[in-house]
C-alpha cells in the first residue's frame, strides 16, 4: 500500500569567535554570529504490494545546507576597517554565507529473494538560495543538478548489512553580484551585474550492519565516506567585468571518514528508546580556513523515542547535541581569520508516518 512521512527539524547553531591577538582591538574580545534558528521540512513517500517484489518512493530532503551570519558581529573580518587599510584582505572579507537547498529523490526497490534487495534513484539538487557576502560584494544565486543514487541491502535473521552510493551533483548557480561601496572610478556605488558559480557536492559512500541481540535490543555500526575534496575552488563568474571578474574562492577541502553507532531498546510492541553517537572529523585544511565555515571536528550525541498509535500511526521524537570542537586558528595568510572558534548547536527533530 501506500505510507507517508512528515518530518520537522529545528537546528539551533551557536558561533562565538575570540581574537586572540586584538586584530579588531583589543585582545580577547569575543564577537557572536547571529543566532537565527533553522526549520527544515522534509518527507517520504512510498507505495508497495506485498505480491509484488517492486517499491517506488519518492523522498524530499534537505543533504546539504548552511547559514553562517556575521554581520552584525562586528568580527574584524566582517567590516571594512582593516580592509581598506590592508586592501589586499578586501577579498577575504565575510560577512553572510547562505546555501538553501532540496533534494527530490525517487527511486525503485527490487526485492530479489527474501534476504536480498536493490535499489536505484535519481537525486535532482535544487539551490534555492546562495549567497557569498563581503561587505565590498554581495553574491546571490539559484540553479540546480542531477545525480544518482544506488543502495544494496542482506538481511537474514538477526543481521542486517547494507551499503549505498551517492553520486557527486554538479549545480550551476546564476544569479547577481552587487558592488555596495563600488570600486572607483571603475564601478560606481550600489553597481550590480550578473554573475555564477559552479558548486560540485561530494559523492558519499556508506556501508552498514545491524544485529538485532534478543527481541527488544537492535545495535547498528554505520561508516560513511565523504569525498569532500571535491569542495577545492569556487569561480564566482562576471562576464561584464573581464578577466577582473573572475573571482577565485580556494577551499581545498579533503575527503572525510565518520562513524556512528546506535542503539534501539523496546520497551514494549509499540515504544522504543534509541541512542546514538556520532563522530564526524573536519575536512577543512587549516591553511584554507575561512569563518564563512567554521567548522571543525564535530560529535553528535542523540536521543529519540518511537510510538506506534496504532498499526497505521507511528510518531519518532529526537533531541540531538552536536559538540564542536573549539578550533585554535593560527595558519590563515588572512590575518583576521586566526583565533578561537567555538561552536555547538542543539536539533530538535520530530516525524509522523502513516500507512494507508
Amino acid at each position: 500500500g501506500v505510507n507517508g512521512t512528515l518530518n520537522l527539524d529545528v537546528i539551533m547553531p551557536n558561533t562565538e569567535y575570540t581574537d586572540t591577538v586584538g586584530i579588531g582591538g583589543a585582545p580577547g574580545f569575543t564577537y557572536t554570529a547571529s543566532r537565527k534558528s533553522f526549520v527544515l521540512p522534509h518527507g517520504y513517500l512510498g507505495y508497495n504490494k506485498d505480491e509484488l517484489p517492486v517499491a517506488f518512493s519518492l523522498a524530499i530532503n534537505t543533504p546539504f545546507g548552511l547559514s553562517t551570519d556575521w554581520r552584525n558581529s562586528g568580527a574584524p573580518f566582517s567590516t571594512t576597517a582593516l580592509a581598506l587599510k590592508v586592501p589586499a584582505l578586501a577579498a577575504a572579507t565575510a560577512t553572510y554565507t547562505r546555501i538553501q537547498m532540496i533534494n527530490f529523490n525517487p527511486s525503485m526497490a527490487v526485492r530479489v529473494n527474501d534476504v536480498f534487495a536493490f535499489a536505484l534513484g535519481v537525486d535532482h539538487y535544487r539551490v534555492m538560495n546562495a549567497n557569498m557576502d563581503n561587505p565590498f560584494m554581495r553574491f546571490s544565486g539559484s540553479g540546480g543538478g542531477w545525480g544518482y543514487n544506488f543502495s544494496v541491502l542482506y538481511r537474514s535473521g538477526n543481521v542486517g548489512i547494507g551499503a549505498s552510493y551517492r553520486s557527486q551533483v554538479k549545480t550551476k548557480l546564476t544569479g547577481t553580484a552587487v558592488y555596495p561601496l563600488g570600486q572607483p572610478p571603475l564601478l560606481p556605488a550600489g553597481f550590480s551585474t550578473s554573475g555564477s558559480t559552479t558548486i560540485k557536492f561530494p559523492d558519499m559512500f556508506n556501508f552498514g550492519v545491524s544485529y538485532r541481540i534478543d527481541p527488544r535490543l537492535l545495535l547498528s555500526l554505520d561508516i560513511d565516506w565523504v569525498n569532500w575534496a571535491t569542495y577545492k575552488t569556487l569561480l564566482i563568474e562576471q562576464p561584464a567585468l573581464g578577466a577582473a571578474g573572475t573571482l577565485p574562492v580556494v577551499n581545498n577541502w579533503n575527503d572525510i571518514v565518520d562513524f556512528r553507532v546506535g542503539a534501539e531498546w523496546s520497551f514494549d510492541a509499540a515504544t522504543r528508546l534509541r541512542l546514538g553517537y556520532v563522530y564526524d572529523p573536519t575536512p577543512i585544511d587549516p591553511a584554507y580556513f575561512t569563518p564563512r565555515i567554521p567548522g571543525n571536528r564535530r560529535q553528535l550525541f542523540n536521543i529519540g523515542l518511537g510510538y506506534d498509535f496504532d498499526k497505521a500511526t507511528t510518531l519518532d521524537v529526537a533531541y540531538s547535541y552536536v559538540a564542536i570542537a573549539e578550533r585554535s586558528q593560527t595558519a590563515s595568510k588572512a590575518v583576521f581569520y586566526n583565533g578561537k572558534y567555538k561552536s555547538n548547536a542543539h536539533i530538535l527533530a520530530a516525524s509522523v508516518t502513516h500507512r494507508f
